[in-house]
C-alpha cells in the first residue's frame, strides 16, 4: 500500500503575475456590482413617508491603485435617528452582512483567471 501526493506548480508564476498586476476591470466590476446591490437594498429597506430619506441616499466608489473604496450615505438630517430605532427602521441593515459578498469577490480576484 502506498500514497502519492502531487502538487502542480506550473501555474504559480502566472498566478503571481496576476496578483502583482493588481485588480483588472472585471475584478473592480465585481465590487461595483455588490455596492450597487447593497445601495438598492438600503433604498428598499428605507421607510417611505415623504421620500426625503430615500432621496437623500447615494453611494460612490473609487479605485486608487490596488485599493477599492465604496461608501453609502444618507444625508437626511433625521437618517441617523431612523437607523438608531433599529428593527425595520434600520434601513442600513442590508449592509451588516455584506462582508461575505465582498469576500467572495476578493477570492475570485485571488484565484485569478484560468
Amino acid at each position: 500500500m502506498s500514497v502519492t501526493f502531487e502538487i502542480d506548480m506550473s501555474r504559480v508564476d502566472r498566478q503571481l503575475d496576476h496578483l502583482s498586476d493588481g485588480p483588472d476591470t472585471d475584478d473592480i466590476l465585481r465590487f461595483e456590482a455588490i455596492m450597487a446591490a447593497l445601495f438598492t437594498e438600503t433604498q428598499i429597506a428605507a421607510h417611505l413617508r415623504t421620500g426625503h430619506l430615500i432621496a437623500s441616499g447615494s453611494y460612490d466608489t473609487e479605485t486608487r491603485g490596488d485599493v477599492w473604496h465604496g461608501h453609502i450615505k444618507y444625508e437626511a438630517n433625521y437618517a441617523i435617528y431612523e437607523q438608531a430605532r433599529g428593527g425595520l427602521h434600520d434601513f442600513m441593515r442590508p449592509v451588516y452582512h455584506a462582508d461575505g459578498a465582498f469576500l467572495g469577490a476578493l477570492l475570485a480576484y485571488v484565484r485569478g483567471r484560468e
